[in-house]
């Protein structure tokens, strides 16, 4: 009985715990969408971590169009401060993104028409631009590097083999086995192999980790943009109403 009246603390306690973070996190995104309601229209102040700004060009780079502004007109223009004070963006994509648009001198006029109409809509429709807003703060700024340095990492990953796991765990079954036996001997081969493997996890687990983190980040992003999708087509339904 008296287990039983632990247990019950126990799962109570946890309960409270969930329910607590649970309303602290919406709490927090309440707070955080009046924050962005608020700052609509104003100048962006935000601090860009320590070598993030030289970063930011990266998707540019990697993508010039066939006509945009050089580096000399660029700066002369002073357009990096331009930059900073329009930089809602809430994800290191996004501004990357926003960074090659202010220098693409694409004149297609069908193209800024559909801009010009996106923008509009996101002027009118307040809901829809903070639902977004709230879509890619959830991707997140993940530091200073590009998203092209984490694509990267991904392009280098090799296939490796289990072999060397499936040969520890069988030394490991065959250690135990031989504690029955032996125990002086199982134990010391159990407690080395233990050890080498925590070793091991550890020094794999560095080598590996920016490839896991690379493909959260492209697969946090993938979500978000299948969702900002669906909203494209909510906006289509609706432009071609009115």
């Amino acid at each position: 009985m008296e287990y039983l009246v632990l247990l019950g603390i126990v799962v109570f306690l946890v309960l409270i715990i969930f329910g607590f973070g649970v309303w602290q996190e919406k709490r927090d995104l309440r707070a955080y969408v009046n924050m962005l309601s608020q700052k609509y229209g104003k100048k962006c102040e935000y601090e860009y971590p320590t070598g993030r700004f030289e970063k930011i060009p990266m998707f540019f780079i990697h993508n010039k169009p066939k006509h945009y502004v050089d580096d000399i007109t660029w700066n002369d223009l002073d357009m990096d401060e331009v930059f900073r004070s329009i930089n809602f963006t809430e994800s290191n994509v996004g501004e990357e993104y926003l960074y090659h648009m202010l220098r693409n001198m694409d004149c297609d006029l069908s193209k800024l028409n559909k801009q010009e109409e996106m923008i509009s809509y996101f002027m009118e429709n307040e809901d829809a631009r903070l639902y977004l807003q709230m879509l890619f703060h959830k991707v997140g700024k993940y530091g200073k590097y590009s998203i092209f340095d984490y694509l990267d990492y991904i392009e280098q990953v090799k296939i490796r083999s289990n072999r060397k796991q499936f040969v520890i765990m069988l030394l490991l079954v065959i250690s135990i086995g031989v504690c029955f036996v032996h125990s002086g001997i199982g134990i010391v081969a159990v407690v080395s192999l233990l050890i080498y493997n925590i070793l091991s996890y550890f020094k794999e687990k560095s080598e590996i980790e920016p490839y896991l983190y690379s493909w959260l980040i492209y697969r946090d992003f993938w979500i978000r943009v299948k969702k900002c999708v669906q909203l494209r087509w909510t906006f289509w339904k609706t432009a071609k109403r009115s």
